[in-house]
């Protein structure tokens, strides 16, 4: 066992280093890492872009509901300034 693993340890050591080779891998999983970064931080915003697209469009039918309700005589506004709907029309 001692005799095999001194064996794989020489042919470890006589293989010469490429270095050039060592740095194109090292540079080229760099670059992965990078895009891979660069596709995960385009995906938050897309998601992030599409949720507040959504809230939005909730907040208007909300606002369109609001246009259409009844104002009764004699009862006290509401102090919140959502009361007047600009979008009504």
């Amino acid at each position: 066992m001692l005799q095999s693993i001194e064996k794989r340890l020489q042919k470890i050591e006589d293989k010469p280093v490429d270095f050039k080779d060592l740095h194109q891998r090292l540079e080229n999983k760099v670059d992965q890492l990078s895009q891979t970064r660069n596709n995960i931080a385009s995906d938050v915003v897309i998601e992030t872009i599409h949720s507040k697209l959504h809230e939005d469009e909730i907040e208007k039918e909300e606002i369109q509901k609001r246009c259409k309700n009844v104002i009764v005589f004699g009862l006290n506004e509401s102090a919140s300034g959502d009361a007047a709907c600009e979008d009504c029309g």
